[in-house]
């Protein structure tokens, strides 16, 4: 019988040491791999640092259309807008026109239990101020800016949404108005705007601002007062919410203030 078949030993190792390998990297695939380390980076670090400062405009934006649409939908059921605030007897100002169109907000049950035989800071109507809807809310308010704590009650009831209240505005007080009266157009006349982090008002309060107020707020210089970087929003007449710049003419702003005041001017000329 012959002998069995070892492959082991019919294989032939080559002579003398076994190679060694070594992996050599260059100075140009070190400079490609620092390169593209930089690159990851740099599409990286934005994607951290973007401000969200755009999706708060837009839900900025999206509050004071539907604050503008529940003005009107008010109308349709009361036949007016909504005064800027019911007065007690004496003529002090009691109720907002923000409480009035809760209904108009998805906020029907709120709205039932404020009680309009107590002033909006009565008892009950105190502990409904913590309960603000969302719509009263920008993202951009710094409530902080008030010299107490973020998280502070208080803070919490705050809004920046107001009317232009005043003589020739569509609130002149606790006079009920109508669209139909607004003869300047609806779309050249302003309904509510938006105040910046340092003057919200209790969003229960029957607090607004006049035109010369407003005016101030806009044009004021120092930044870190700003609720947007550049300006606030406004809503009109027809529910339109444009962007107003903190450098526009005041004059202009007088002018889309009014309902009646018969300013002529190109809207498409504006100074937006």
């Amino acid at each position: 019988m012959s002998d069995s078949f070892d492959p082991m030993q019919s294989m032939e190792w080559p002579k003398g040491p076994r190679p060694k390998f070594r992996f050599r990297f260059g100075m140009r695939t070190i400079l490609w791999a620092v390169a593209l380390a930089a690159m990851m980076f740099a599409l990286f670090l934005p994607m951290q640092r973007s401000s969200p400062e755009p999706s708060f405009r837009s839900q900025c934006r999206n509050n004071l259309r539907q604050i503008a649409l529940a003005l009107r939908s008010y109308e349709e059921t009361y036949g007016s807008l909504p005064p800027a605030y019911i007065a007690a007897e004496d003529g002090t100002p009691m109720h907002s026109w923000r409480v009035l169109i809760l209904p108009f907000l998805d906020q029907k049950d709120l709205y039932d239990r404020y009680r309009f035989d107590e002033p909006w800071n009565g008892p009950n109507n105190s502990k409904l101020a913590q309960h603000i809807p969302s719509v009263y809310r920008c993202p951009s308010f710094e409530y902080g800016r008030w010299g107490v704590p973020n998280d502070s009650a208080e803070i919490k009831t705050l809004t920046p949404y107001v009317v232009l209240a005043g003589d020739k505005t569509p609130f002149p007080g606790p006079q009920a108005t109508k669209t139909e009266d607004i003869r300047d157009g609806l779309s050249h006349t302003l309904l509510v705007v938006e105040l910046d982090s340092t003057s919200g008002v209790p969003w229960t309060a029957p607090q607004d601002i006049d035109t010369d107020g407003f005016c101030r707020i806009l044009n004021l210089e120092n930044p870190r007062t700003k609720q947007h970087p550049g300006g606030l929003h406004v809503a009109f007449a027809d529910a339109a919410v444009r962007f107003l710049k903190n450098s526009l003419d005041p004059n202009f702003v007088q002018k889309i203030a009014t309902a009646n005041g018969g300013e002529p001017f190109q809207w498409e000329n504006a100074p937006w």
